[in-house]
């Protein structure tokens, strides 16, 4: 199923067409400023008997037809929020690119390669809120791209190669180091960038060795870095089973309909009580993360690229400040906490008890609440300090490291999401018109609009130059956003 994008000026099927080097055509559409392609095949589906395989590259075919890359691809199999439907399905290892719509002779441009987050249950690379044509428009190759999430993409199953999504990605970036030139992309000045499991994902790959020497920057937005054991993945393996209804072996997960094992995952992710009674602890909001299986992912990301041969030259992360209101806010849960909900996080995620003191002595007297307790310590536990654990671990591998902090408040909720995670999103896209914007920031004002251009600029800045505009980590080498 293909979605029409909503984008103005189309020059129908006359658009702009790209001769790729294998000798394939693909047609997109173009406005006065930009050239967009969507829906663009990197890989064979993963369906059928093929559902938990390794992704298979696909380029389009020889010949004297184009792929009609006119309209957004399938999605990744998910359960929307409400749970009400499903979507998208198999056929969704796609990528969508936006250029300039007249990239400069003999020049190549600066490519950004966007993994979407979603907690690695979804992944929307068409979502509104991820429209490129801002970056294009300031003068580099953007693209977006699709990949398995859920069972499809992350459960840990015996026979199957492990961290399916992660070789998906990798997948994606080999067929943009392919082709991209050819949309006037350097496939030499890659910079991979993604926020929330689409950070952690890219904290995975720089450990990667089938990763290696694919990017050459790369961009971390409230990276959550967890992991998961064979252990964890065993408990996450069960409960998902029972819930869809079947034994826990591959056999019977590839015999089951995608669609029970989306909702089975949504159920469990949308309730800590039901996580609990399957053996998830507190600190784990997210029935399924990348596993370390010694192959595909050596250790966990801080450790692995310690080992890394091929790093980036130069990396920019950070994180938001109040990141937990995200999830503790819209859903009631930061009034609803009791002081046993923190010590439960507390020792589930093997955290000092005396953490909680020290983190509500953070905060003023007023704030002094289970649920502002909980929020600030699921903040850094989850965000905060993984950005930092990361920063210090490339910073001593030689890597240019840059460091920031996004402090705006959203006024959503009365005010109370704060500068929740993901907040930052329609900041750096330059986006706070679309609809995607509105579930982080609501209407616009006119007074945001220095804030997203400077965070916008910065990011143009450091993909262009690896250089944001202030200095790499040392005591003063950190840049804090919407204070």
């Amino acid at each position: 199923m293909r979605q029409t994008l909503g984008m103005p000026a189309r020059d129908g099927l006359d658009g702009p067409v790209v001769a790729l080097r294998n000798g394939g055509l693909i047609q997109g559409r173009r406005s006065r400023t930009l050239r967009w392609f969507l829906g663009v095949p990197y890989a064979k589906p993963a369906a059928g008997a093929a559902r938990f395989d390794a992704p298979q590259a696909l380029d389009p075919d020889p010949g004297d037809e184009p792929f009609h890359a006119l309209e957004f691809g399938t999605l990744p199999l998910q359960a929307a929020r409400d749970r009400l439907a499903m979507l998208g399905g198999p056929d969704c290892l796609n990528l969508n690119i936006w250029t300039p719509a007249d990239p400069p002779a003999g020049r190549s441009l600066p490519v950004m390669v966007w993994i979407p987050g979603g907690g690695f249950i979804r992944c929307n690379a068409n979502d509104a809120l991820y429209d490129g044509g801002n970056f294009a428009q300031g003068g580099a190759v953007f693209v977006s791209v699709n990949y398995r999430v859920g069972v499809d993409g992350f459960l840990h199953l015996a026979g199957a190669p492990a961290n399916r999504g992660l070789l998906d990605i990798v997948c994606a970036l080999r067929w943009i180091r392919r082709n991209i030139a050819d949309f006037g992309g350097d496939p030499e000045r890659i910079t991979l960038f993604g926020e929330s499991a689409g950070a952690g994902a890219i904290a995975c790959l720089l450990g990667m060795p089938s990763a290696a020497g694919l990017f050459q920057r790369a961009i971390l937005q409230s990276p959550s870095t967890a992991t998961h054991s064979h252990d964890d993945a065993r408990t996450a393996r069960r409960a998902i089973a029972s819930l869809a209804g079947h034994p826990a072996d591959p056999a019977a997960f590839l015999a089951a309909p995608a669609e029970a094992h989306a909702m089975a995952l949504a159920r469990l992710a949308g309730d800590s009580e039901l996580r609990r009674t399957f053996g998830f602890g507190a600190h784990q909001r997210f029935p399924l993360r990348p596993v370390v299986d010694g192959d595909c992912l050596p250790e966990p990301p801080a450790r692995a690229l310690m080992g890394s041969e091929r790093l980036p030259a130069s990396v920019l992360l950070g994180s938001n400040e109040e990141e937990a209101r995200f999830y503790m806010v819209p859903s009631g849960e930061i009034r609803s906490t009791t002081m046993d909900d923190v010590r439960r996080f507390v020792r589930d995620a093997g955290l000092d008890p005396q953490a909680i003191d020290r983190c509500a002595r953070r905060l003023s007297a007023d704030r002094r609440t289970p649920g502002e307790i909980l929020c600030a310590l699921q903040s850094e536990h989850l965000y905060h300090a993984p950005a930092r654990e990361l920063a210090a671990a490339l910073a001593s591998r030689g890597v240019q490291v840059h460091e920031y902090s996004f402090a705006w408040r959203s006024p959503l909720f009365g005010g109370e999401l704060g500068a929740a995670h993901g907040v930052e999103l329609p900041f750096v896209f330059l986006n706070l018109d679309n609809d995607g914007a509105k579930g982080f920031i609501g209407p616009p004002r006119q007074s945001w609009r220095g804030l997203a251009g400077d965070m916008h600029g910065a990011w143009l800045g450091f993909v262009k130059s690896g250089d944001p505009g202030w200095p790499p980590i040392t005591a003063s080498g950190f840049r804090r956003f919407g204070a």
